[in-house]
């Protein structure tokens, strides 16, 4: 019997810590990593953006979508 293999699954994971008006949010970065780690143990392929801008963010979501 014949076994169709699963697509690919992807996960884009961002955070922002950093904000420039307001304390900082230490625990973002590992918590990230905490989640993308769940991910990957699922399969999942995964990106980290921590701090992007705005515009960062768009270009790179735009990037990943297009590749």
């Amino acid at each position: 019997m014949a076994t169709l293999s699963q697509p690919p699954c992807f996960l884009f994971a961002a955070g922002t810590a950093n904000y420039a008006l307001s304390r900082p949010l230490p625990s973002v970065a590992d918590d990230l990593r905490l989640i993308i780690g769940f991910f990957e143990r699922l399969g999942y392929r995964s990106d980290l953006r921590l701090n992007p801008s705005k515009e960062s963010l768009r270009e790179n979501l735009r990037a990943w979508a297009d590749s």
